[in-house]
């Protein structure tokens, strides 16, 4: 098992690659997608680096799903802009374990800080035969800042 830390980037602008460990391609690959998909709203690079009938799934109560386009879509919404950081890495052969916090301002309110864990199920084929390598995704986050507080609904 392999864990990667990223530097203390305590007060630094949370930029994206190289501010991460990740060493495996598999997962810089998806990395490197993800922060992209979040500068530009592209999914294309992103959903390549899924296999096909790979499936993600976050504590929505709707479980694992195989519409990895309206997935990632949902993911944006909420934001007029997110920019992802990940921290750690805890990898086995074929999977990993990503700590994250995502920097981001509310479609029509404030900044939000979002901290979460993200589990890759990954194959150990190439994407060298054009298809990607992520069988599966799991996330984990903190919702609260989603959440209006009761005393500021009135």
């Amino acid at each position: 098992m392999q864990r990667h830390t990223a530097p203390h980037d305590s007060g630094r602008d949370h930029s994206g690659p190289q501010d991460t460990g990740l060493t495996d391609r598999r997962v810089r690959a998806f990395a490197d997608a993800l922060q992209a998909f979040e500068r530009d709203g592209g999914a294309e690079d992103l959903l390549a680096r899924f296999r096909d009938g790979a499936t993600a799934e976050r504590l929505d109560g709707r479980g694992a799903r195989t519409d990895l386009g309206a997935f990632w879509q949902e993911y944006r919404s909420p934001f007029d802009h997110v920019a992802t950081t990940f921290r750690h890495a805890v990898q086995t052969e074929d999977s990993v374990a990503l700590e994250w916090h995502s920097d981001a301002v509310l479609a029509g309110g404030g900044p939000v800080t979002v901290r979460g864990v993200t589990v890759l199920d990954l194959t150990d084929a190439t994407d060298e035969d054009g298809l990607g390598t992520v069988t599966a995704l799991r996330t984990y986050y903190d919702t609260a800042v989603f959440v209006t507080p009761p005393h500021a609904r009135a």
